[in-house]
């Protein structure tokens, strides 16, 4: 078994309790994004939120009156998307998909085309580099003219290498997140593994462990692959909440358009 499905398919209650901690600025982050569609001449259609996870992007940018699909591997995180999008009034803008972003064309054909597609929150590198391109050319298939494709928050390896840890620890509300670190320099692979606890009164109780293994990639190398799967790289920022250009070791947010 792969760890992409133990994380999130037979772990995915534990990851939605880890994923609050991105619902936080979720609004302000989909209020960017539609800046940055809007900047781009695309204020209203249809977008594909890829490897949505429970849907804090697409439930967001539907909010914001676009008409939104979103992918993910993992049924648990689904079925909570499209509970939160009858909480929030959105769920005649929102379809939710349960499927591997891998097969993407057999997927999402029907569809197709989308005005433009979101990949958030370090969601490539689970594979290789060749599955990555696949992805990112499959996704150019399904996307008109001109359309777009945004990169949002995806970790910088060269950040990452700069301030390497081989330990850290994250505490997410109740959970402690123990995070043991390698890299490998040969296949730019980072190795983690995640001790998961819960916090109890002064205790702590162990809920998983699980093992991480995602390519990082430099900016340079995302506009590489891009451009090798039919976009043209456009722009990259620091932080789409403000608006600040990228710099050396800023997080991978790029916008792309799909070559004619």
């Amino acid at each position: 078994m792969s760890w992409v499905n133990k994380l999130f398919i037979d772990n995915a209650e534990l990851f939605i309790r880890i994923m609050e901690k991105k619902w936080a600025q979720a609004k302000e982050e989909a209020y960017a994004i539609a800046n940055i569609l809007g900047k781009n001449n695309i204020s209203q259609g249809k977008i594909l939120d890829l490897m949505c996870g429970n849907g804090r992007l697409a439930l967001n940018l539907a909010r914001f009156g676009f008409e939104v699909i979103g992918l993910d591997l993992s049924e648990v995180l689904i079925r909570d998307a499209e509970r939160r999008a009858h909480e929030l009034g959105v769920k005649d803008n929102v379809r939710f998909y349960v499927g591997d972003a891998r097969e993407l064309l057999r997927i999402l054909s029907d569809e197709a085309p989308f005005d433009a597609i979101i990949n958030a929150w370090s969601s490539i590198g689970y594979y290789d580099e060749e599955t990555d391109v696949k992805i990112f050319s499959e996704a150019a298939k399904l996307t008109r003219e001109n359309g777009l494709l945004l990169i949002i928050d995806t970790v910088n390896r060269d950040a990452i290498l700069r301030d390497f840890r081989e330990n850290g620890v994250d505490e997410i509300n109740e959970l402690i997140i123990i995070r043991r670190n390698k890299f490998d320099p040969v296949t730019s692979r980072l190795l983690a593994r995640w001790e998961i606890y819960e916090k109890q009164e002064k205790d702590l109780k162990f809920i998983a462990e699980i093992d991480i293994d995602q390519r990082l990639y430099s900016l340079h190398e995302v506009v590489d692959m891009l451009e090798r799967a039919g976009w043209r790289f456009i722009e990259a920022y620091h932080n789409i909440l403000t608006g600040e250009r990228a710099k050396l070791y800023s997080p991978i947010n790029i916008v792309a358009r799909k070559i004619s």
